[in-house]
């Protein structure tokens, strides 16, 4: 039989991993692997981050999530209260406590002072929740760290296989909608996996049109948003800038300006949006809030 240490002689630091993603960074797994880990009164938790993608370790102690856009002078925006720290370095299970925005490879640390069981969770990524367990000082542990990191790497690639489907379907979707569709992202939530996953990606990330043809980006995930973006990256992704109607632009030239602002089932419910190309030529796009991921793209036009 395996007989755990105590914290007696001295507290532990316990590691958890923040997402997981492919090697073309192409598929992110938004989860903490692993979702749950026990420990005491004394210990510290800290929490690295794997991915490219931002997340947020938060503890609200009860009190609703604050929302994640808030509208500002220049439109809406990213909230503070989100993206920036809050509370720290030592956690009694009250009061606003959040890392902000990181991402790899930044850390954050909490040491618990009082028994209890306190969820956390993602501000970014709903579905992406976890809880610390809190044992009095001296009680003996459940698991060791190399039961999480192994628990951990599992879910992790559990959610990479069904990213790797959810790719698949994306590219299948477009391709039966016919040369003039793509699907811009896709992803889901899985509740038995305590997170989700997306796929920051255009698929596929080139198409061939004629001049005077009109383009439609779709997008397929029920909780993240994506842009569209030609040229010029606005100040503020979450805008649109030079459109000519709802959710559509129009270009004449490569390098001409036009971004749909973020859109998908989770912000405005507008999944959709389309740009005709008036002139021959070739036309560069990103994702504005996922260009840093890979999720860029091409539109050839033809005479």
């Amino acid at each position: 039989m395996l007989l755990l240490p105590t914290s007696a002689a001295a507290a532990t630091t316990w590691k958890v991993s923040v997402g997981e993603q492919t090697a073309d960074r192409a598929i992110q797994a938004d989860a903490f692997l692993t979702p749950k880990v026990s420990i005491n009164v004394g210990d510290t938790v800290t929490w690295s981050v794997k991915t490219d993608e931002i997340h947020t370790v938060t503890f609200l102690s009860g009190q609703a999530p604050p929302p994640l856009i808030v509208p500002t002078a220049n439109g809406p925006d990213l909230n503070p209260v989100v993206a920036d720290p809050a509370g720290g370095p030592s956690y009694d299970g009250t009061g606003y406590v959040n890392s902000g925005i990181v991402l790899e490879p930044a850390t954050f640390s909490l040491k618990f002072t009082k028994p209890g069981t306190f969820a956390y969770l993602c501000q970014v990524h709903p579905g992406m929740v976890g809880s610390v367990e809190v044992a009095p000082a001296g009680t003996r542990y459940p698991h060791s760290q190399a039961f999480y990191d192994a628990q951990g790497l599992a879910g992790g690639q559990r959610l990479i296989g069904k990213g790797l489907g959810l790719q698949g379907r994306g590219l299948a979707a477009a391709v039966r909608g016919g040369p003039t569709q793509v699907t811009a992202g896709t992803g889901d939530v899985f509740q038995s996996l305590n997170g989700g996953v997306f796929v920051a990606r255009f698929e596929p990330d080139q198409r061939t049109v004629h001049a005077g043809q009109t383009v439609t980006w779709t997008n397929r995930d029920p909780t993240i948003p994506h842009t569209v973006t030609f040229g010029t990256e606005p100040n503020n992704p979450f805008v649109p800038a030079n459109l000519d109607g709802p959710n559509h632009a129009t270009l004449g030239a490569p390098g001409q300006s036009a971004s749909s602002g973020v859109f998908g089932a989770a912000f405005g419910g507008q999944t959709t949006f389309s740009t005709t190309f008036t002139h021959a030529g070739t036309y560069s796009y990103i994702c504005a809030l996922h260009d840093d991921l890979g999720m860029t793209g091409t539109i050839v036009v033809l005479p």
